[in-house]
C-alpha cells in the first residue's frame, strides 16, 4: 500500500527562501498523523527533498514510526513513471510518499488512470494494487477530521 501525501501549508519565499512549513502545515499533518496513527503503521516515508516536504515526512515519522528517505526524483515538475517502480516495491508494505503538486495528481493518474483525487495541504491518499491494477481505497483532508 502507499500513502501519497501533500506536504503541509507552506511559508512564502518571502517569509522564507526555503519555504518551509506554517504552524498550519505542521498543525494539519499533525492532525492527520493522529487520525491515522491507530490504523497505520509505514515502513518508510519517501519524501522529496524540498523543506517542506522533509519537514511534513518528520511530523508523520514522529507520530506514525518509520524511516525517512529523501528522493530526488518527486519534485512537483517531475516524471511520475519514474516513482511507479518505488510504488510497485511496497506489496505486502506501507510506504507514504510526501511529495507536490502537479507530481502527485499526475502519479495518481497514472497508476490508477482516475483525476479524481484532489489533493490538499497535508491531505493522504492510500492506493494498493489488488489484481495487478492500482485501486485508491480511501483519501482524507485536515479539514473531514473532528478533533476531540
Amino acid at each position: 500500500m502507499i500513502i501519497l501525501v501533500q506536504h503541509g501549508k507552506a511559508k512564502s519565499e518571502q517569509e522564507d527562501p526555503e519555504r518551509g512549513l506554517k504552524d498550519e502545515g505542521f498543525y494539519e499533518t499533525e492532525k492527520v498523523a493522529k487520525f491515522l496513527v491507530s490504523v497505520l503503521k509505514p515502513e518508510k516515508i519517501f519524501c522529496s527533498e524540498k523543506k517542506r516536504a522533509v519537514e511534513t515526512a518528520q511530523v508523520l515519522a514522529k507520530i506514525l514510526g518509520g524511516e525517512i528517505e529523501k528522493l530526488n526524483y518527486i519534485n512537483p515538475l517531475d516524471d511520475p513513471k519514474k516513482a511507479i517502480p518505488l510504488c510497485d516495491e511496497s506489496e505486502g508494505k506501507v510506504f507514504i510518499i510526501v511529495g507536490h503538486l502537479p507530481h502527485l495528481s499526475n502519479l495518481v493518474r497514472e497508476l490508477t488512470g482516475s483525476d479524481c483525487v484532489h489533493f490538499k495541504y497535508s491531505s493522504a491518499c492510500a492506493l494498493e494494487k489488488i489484481d495487478g491494477k492500482w485501486k485508491i481505497l480511501w483519501f482524507i483532508t485536515p479539514d473531514i477530521i473532528v478533533s476531540k
